[in-house]
């Protein structure tokens, strides 16, 4: 089932055819500085915020490499959130290098990263100020009234916002929630010894506790009145970023932070959407029909950007550093960005429609589609055409570091070190149609594609082995990420699974056709 003779509603069958948050400004952790002097005795293990939740998907390496910030040692608790908040340009640090990772944080601060992690949405502040302590001149006006325009944040029953009062567990806990859309909840008993059912932020917390994001600390309490630090917030806005995105052929998008439950998120709605992915500061794109390009900085909320074409947009990858390059048309068409927001037109030898797109993490893009047409690239700007000896078109590409292996009404191989210009046919005794290939980083490949079918391999060569499957819709999307793969299909077909071979559906709510999925690339 070739994507190139695909409709918006499905794909149809013919050989020969998802908080992360970025942008943080650095002067937002240097206002009110005295605000964020800890209090006498505030050290990093009193915080105690590393016994909250799990490590998240895909992490910064940290223990053993350099770090951003002299008092953030490899082996600081937080050390990955913190380098993840750095690299990400959320919080670069004070003027004197250091991060302070146990100072607290404001009010007014945590305005300004919730709106910024929005991607700092177009926004007038009103005329006649909402809180009588954030005035017109305020310096963080429009961010605390966008907070309190958008629900997430109130202020005060006296009508105060009190913008440098420091931010309490529970206050941070009931602001991401409501970040979140207030999601639905079934409450049982209570997770905490000191949030019982009429603590009026149970459901935030508990909400909080449910999602990974925060789990409390040894002695079975949560300390909701605790004041929190910017390590702690360092560490909840990286485990609260959604960690999964799966586009569907109605325009939707939803996310998920542990693959089983998940949510439908705001965007722009339109045209099908094709394939997802996120570069290395967790800022995702989506591509599809009519040129459709979205962007979103925490896969909550998403806007569109100008691809500078109205031909389909198939794929996208990104090379590991910060150029990200999206493929499609009826005429080589390749976009090229380096900052997710500006695309550019690039040349291309070819006048096939593109349909799959990788790097090898090497220095190598290498794009396939059309009746086994390939191109390839070094800097995702100049292309030149390599020869698959294929006569079936091929739909997807993926890499493990050397070689390359692309799929569709055929399967073939080439290495990186030939240039990709020698490829040798792959036996995956499928039958059917290959949609979509992904490999885990450490030795195993998962390939989709009609009715169902998964095959797996632990090598290039194979063999090849049929999955049992939980469906018989066909597959078009497959990834995985911090141990987890992820395959999507038709009428909201999604399993997930550890190891590749054994594999449980869940339901995403939706006869929608799930056409592309990604796990957060850090």
């Amino acid at each position: 089932m070739s994507r190139a003779s695909a409709t918006p509603s499905v794909r149809v069958a013919s050989v020969a055819t998802s908080p992360t948050f970025v942008v943080f400004v650095v002067a937002v952790l240097m206002v009110a500085t005295a605000a964020f002097v800890a209090p006498a005795g505030a050290t990093a293990a009193s915080d105690a915020i590393a016994q909250d939740a799990p490590q998240s998907l895909s992490r910064t390496a940290c223990p053993g490499s350099a770090t951003a910030f002299p008092d953030v040692g490899s082996a600081h608790p937080f050390c990955v959130e913190i380098e993840w908040l750095a690299a990400s340009g959320i919080g670069q640090g004070f003027p004197d290098g250091t991060f302070r990772p146990a100072n607290q944080i404001t009010r007014q601060a945590l305005a300004a990263f919730l709106y910024r992690l929005a991607g700092e949405p177009a926004f007038s502040p009103p005329g006649s100020p909402t809180f009588s302590d954030v005035g017109v001149g305020h310096p963080f006006r429009t961010e605390i009234e966008w907070l309190a325009d958008s629900g997430i944040g109130q202020g005060y029953a006296d009508g105060t916002f009190r913008p440098t009062a420091n931010i309490t567990r529970q206050a941070l806990a009931a602001f991401l929630y409501r970040y979140d859309g207030s999601p639905a909840m079934v409450l049982g008993a209570p997770t905490f010894s000191d949030v019982g059912p009429l603590h009026p932020f149970r459901l935030e917390i508990e909400w909080l506790a449910d999602q990974g994001i925060g789990q409390g600390f040894p002695d079975g309490t949560f300390r909701p009145g605790n004041n929190i630090t910017r390590q702690a917030v360092a560490a909840f806005l990286y485990r609260a970023t959604d960690q999964w995105v799966v586009v569907a052929n109605d325009g939707s998008i939803r996310t998920s932070r542990d693959t089983q439950r998940w949510v439908v998120r705001r965007s722009p709605g339109g045209p099908q959407l094709n394939a997802v992915a996120s570069n290395h500061l967790g800022v995702w794109v989506a591509v599809g029909f009519e040129g459709t390009i979205l962007r979103s900085t925490d896969g909550i909320n998403w806007a569109s950007v100008s691809s500078g074409t109205t031909q389909i947009l198939w794929d996208i990858a990104h090379d590991g550093n910060g150029t990200m390059v999206a493929v499609g048309g009826g005429n080589g068409t390749v976009r090229r960005s380096t900052n997710t927001t500006t695309w550019s037109a690039v040349s291309t030898p070819t006048d096939l429609t593109l349909l799959g797109v990788a790097h090898d993490r090497l220095g190598r893009w290498l794009a396939v589609g059309s009746t086994g047409v390939a191109i390839t690239s070094t800097d995702g700007t100049s292309w030149f055409s390599r020869t698959t000896n294929s006569p079936a078109t091929l739909d997807a590409v993926a890499h493990d570091g050397a070689t390359f292996v692309a799929v569709g009404g055929a399967a073939r191989s080439t290495t990186s070190a030939s240039n990709a210009n020698v490829w040798d046919p792959v036996t995956t005794n499928e039958t059917g149609y290959l949609n979509e290939i992904a490999h885990d980083g450490v030795g195993r490949w998962v390939t989709v594609g009609t009715a169902g079918s998964l095959r797996t391999s632990a090598g290039v060569t194979g063999p090849w082995s049929p999955i049992p499957s939980t469906t018989s819709e066909q597959l078009h999307g497959v990834d995985h990420g911090g141990g987890r793969w992820v395959v999507v299909g038709e009428n909201g077909a999604l399993a997930t699974s550890s190891s590749g071979t054994f594999w449980i559906g869940f339901s995403t709510g939706t006869t929608a056709h799930l056409m592309g999925v990604a796990a957060i690339d850090r």
